[in-house]
């Protein structure tokens, strides 16, 4: 019988993993599908909520951090890591899609001066939004509502 391991916030890793990934057998090996939480799953939690969500991803988080710490994040952009053409494997956990993007088809192709363009853009008018609901589509934000 497997262990079954209970997060600090009182919720069951195992139960978290049935709910938001959906395992199907593939020639005996198990592919698992991450799950939307703008549906149903059978949990009875509403994770379009804020609430319920940020807890479900502060536990995500804490399994990602143990398996692929964001120190290892430090130096990415070195000469000799660019040299490589592949991002370092933590990219793909703690990178942001865009900077993931970046490296896929900006950083690794030969010919990126030719035709890879950026742009940077500042908000200059942050401190006038009051609620956080309205700032975190521009800004990543620490915490919830921070």
């Amino acid at each position: 019988m497997r262990e079954r391991k209970v997060h600090k916030a009182g919720v069951c890793l195992c139960d978290l993993c049935t709910v938001l990934l959906r395992g199907h057998s593939a020639g005996g090996s198990g592919v698992y599908v991450l799950q939307s939480r703008r549906q149903n799953l059978s949990d009875g939690k509403d994770y379009t909520q804020d609430a319920p969500w940020n807890e479900i991803q502060a536990i995500l988080w804490e399994i990602i951090n143990r398996a692929q710490p964001p120190e290892q994040l430090r130096g990415r952009f070195d000469e000799a890591a660019l040299a490589e053409g592949s991002p370092p494997p933590t990219v793909g956990f703690q990178a942001s899609a865009t900077e993931q993007e970046i490296w896929h088809g900006a950083l690794r192709v030969p010919d990126a001066h030719e035709h890879v363009l950026a742009f940077f853009r500042q908000i200059e008018n942050v401190g006038e939004f009051s609620e956080p609901a309205q700032l975190k589509d521009f800004v990543d934000l620490d915490r919830p509502g921070e």
